[in-house]
């Protein structure tokens, strides 16, 4: 029987990786793997129900696991009535890490299923309370997933004003290049602009520019990029340092076609020293599956740009999984018996209140 102090949230962490790292076209392997979450989804739900004080650390990592496997397996999603039930008590006693995990697990998982967005005021109230015991990379993780939630003005005046309040010049400098652009990312997601702070970004991107290797030209210098267009913040110095790095780097020829096209659309038409903008057009020559209408809209961000036309390669794997189950070509991973849940109300909270 499952428990807290017999390791529930490193059973979690142990078949997550093992169906992350499974291959589907080995389906009695996925099948034994499938069958190992059925059972602990369940037993995680009666475990939870049962708990007067669940403990934050293995709530947040149960949290951060359902994303990971929510492709695979839906009704994951009983779950999120379960945990939104105890989240006020447990974000209490979170750490400023658990929670800023929880708040990235809810960016991650909401597109799926949008109900997540429920937990968000509760996590957003906890990491306000815990803003000043936070270091600068959760600062900017958690800038970052407030911008992917689409957070309201109020909401979004509230969060931001608090963490930024507790991000030092010096801590905004030790930022790495990932988090650096999280910051910058979120921060034009929400339409907020601080001409200081961003002029701080610009010289520590220029810092780090020369060290950048090929992955971060390829993900990370388009997104700043994308982002300092957005809110209309321009640096030239900043988009020297990047055209020279990502020329040298050969980045280039690597970009993703979100990474392409949102250069373009960002990249001034002036002022281009090193030709960059050349090179860009001279690629996208070599893309004609990258639209001019994918290009407009590419400053939405990669996350949804082109979200309601394409599929990942891992998500079409899974869809054609299903699709076998579903059509009885594979058998049927999931046991008889589903977990045994009350019937999920329109929100989580409402599961919650009716206990």
């Amino acid at each position: 029987m499952l428990k807290w102090n017999s390791g529930a949230a490193a059973a979690w962490q142990r078949i997550t990786m093992r169906i992350a790292t499974v291959d589907s076209n080995i389906p009695q392997v996925m099948n034994r793997r499938l069958d190992g979450l059925w059972a602990l989804v369940n037993e995680t739900g009666e475990l939870i129900r049962n708990s007067e004080n669940p403990p934050p650390e293995a709530i947040a990592t149960i949290m951060w696991c359902l994303p990971l496997v929510a492709d695979w397996v839906p009704e994951v999603r009983d779950l999120l009535p379960v945990i939104y039930g105890v989240l006020p008590e447990v974000v209490e006693s979170m750490n400023a890490r658990n929670l800023t995990r929880s708040l990235n697990s809810v960016v991650r998982l909401y597109r799926r299923m949008p109900e997540a967005r429920d937990m968000v005021p509760d996590l957003l109230e906890g990491i306000e309370l815990k803003a000043e015991e936070m270091e600068p990379e959760d600062i900017a993780n958690n800038i970052f997933s407030a911008g992917e939630l689409g957070l309201g003005k109020d909401q979004a005046y509230s969060v931001t004003g608090t963490l930024l309040q507790n991000l030092s010049p010096e801590g905004l400098r030790s930022l790495r290049l990932r988090e650096l652009t999280n910051l910058v990312w979120g921060l034009s997601q929400l339409d907020e602009r601080d001409d200081g702070l961003l002029k701080e970004a610009a010289n520590r991107y220029i810092e780090l520019a020369p060290e950048t290797d090929k992955k971060g030209g390829i993900l990370y210098l388009p997104t700043a990029v994308c982002a300092f267009a957005k809110i209309g913040y321009l640096d030239e110095r900043f988009l020297d340092a990047v055209a020279f790095r990502m020329r040298q780097s050969q980045a280039v020829q690597h970009l993703t076609n979100w990474g392409l096209a949102a250069m373009i659309w960002a990249w001034p038409a002036r002022g281009d020293k090193y030709h960059l903008r050349m090179f860009l057009m001279n690629k996208l020559k070599q893309k004609p599956d990258i639209t001019n209408a994918m290009i407009e809209r590419s400053w939405m961000g990669p996350m949804q740009w082109v979200h309601e036309e394409r599929e990942d390669e891992d998500r079409q794997a899974k869809r054609a999984y299903w699709d076998a189950v579903n059509s009885g070509k594979l058998p049927d991973p999931r046991p008889q018996e589903r977990p045994q849940f009350e019937q999920r109300p329109s929100s989580p909270r409402a599961a919650y209140d009716e206990v």
